[in-house]
């Protein structure tokens, strides 16, 4: 009766573990989609901030230009 009961037990773990290591599994698929989705949006971001950065160094260039226009008529 014993041996029975401790048969049982060890069933009972065994299955408590598969539940707790598909539970596992499923919240590491779950991260590593996250960590994909986060790698992608990174990229765009990184893509982004490279244009915006451009746009910014030409808006820059086509002021400094239109500065200088500015200060020659003001002082003549």
């Amino acid at each position: 009766m014993d041996q029975e009961r401790q048969i049982h037990e060890v069933a009972d773990l065994r299955e408590a573990f598969e539940k707790l290591k598909a539970e596992h599994k499923k919240q590491v698929n779950l991260l590593q989609a996250r960590v994909d989705t986060l790698g992608n949006d990174k990229s765009v971001l990184e893509e982004r901030s490279k244009k915006l950065q451009e746009k910014n160094r030409n808006l820059m260039k086509e002021h400094k230009g239109n500065s200088l226009v500015f200060a020659i008529l003001v002082a003549a």
